[in-house]
């Protein structure tokens, strides 16, 4: 170690172990020792609060988009469905001269390109449960549209399905669809979304 004095000479000496430790009863070593490990603790402390919140952020995020949304798997695609306010995911119910919004996404799992279709399943069990069979709107006064496809719903019968879109993903490709049905006449109408991959 140097010491400068006044004139600008400089004195080179050596501390000794009893001369740092004078009118001191720590062990210098000790405290180094100490010092060192308590960075480090505090280092890992700090990554693990970053990774936790991190964690929490995420998971707080996915259970919000959930809240609103309900997954069913369909061969090789995952359907996203709207869920309402009464936990209902892919029902249709309209009254009286009503215009209905409905959003869902679709997610291709394959490493090929799939062709599928979404149609409208008359909902017999909710006709039943809501005894409105008498009531129902007549089909002719069901309008639809759905990214960009509009039309009549009884124009698009095909067996028992009402085919209101088909529609093509790439390998591992996701749409979002937007469903309006607009009754226009006095009725009930009660449907059920679904999805089904082309044959």
């Amino acid at each position: 170690m140097k010491k400068v004095l006044p004139n600008n000479k400089t004195i080179n000496y050596t501390l000794d172990e009893d001369q740092i430790l004078k009118n001191n009863s720590i062990n210098v070593e000790y405290n180094i020792k100490r010092i060192k490990k308590e960075r480090r603790y505090t280092i890992i402390l700090v990554i693990c609060f970053i990774v936790m919140f991190f964690v929490i952020g995420i998971s707080i995020f996915t259970d919000i988009d959930s809240l609103n949304m309900s997954v069913e798997n369909v061969d090789n695609l995952t359907i996203r469905y709207e869920v309402d306010d009464k936990g209902v995911k892919n029902t249709i119910s309209i009254y009286d001269d009503k215009e209905y919004s409905y959003e869902l996404s679709i997610l291709n799992n394959d490493n090929k390109y799939n062709r599928f279709y979404i149609y409208l399943k008359t909902d017999d069990d909710l006709i039943k449960l809501d005894n409105c069979s008498d009531k129902l709107v007549d089909y002719s006064l069901v309008n639809y549209e759905i990214n960009g496809n509009s039309g009549n719903i009884k124009d698009t019968l095909i067996d028992d399905k009402y085919i209101v879109l088909v529609d093509e993903l790439a390998p591992h490709e996701k749409k979002n669809y937007r469903l309006k049905i607009k009754l226009n006449g006095v009725g009930h109408y009660h449907s059920i979304i679904k999805v089904s991959e082309v044959e």
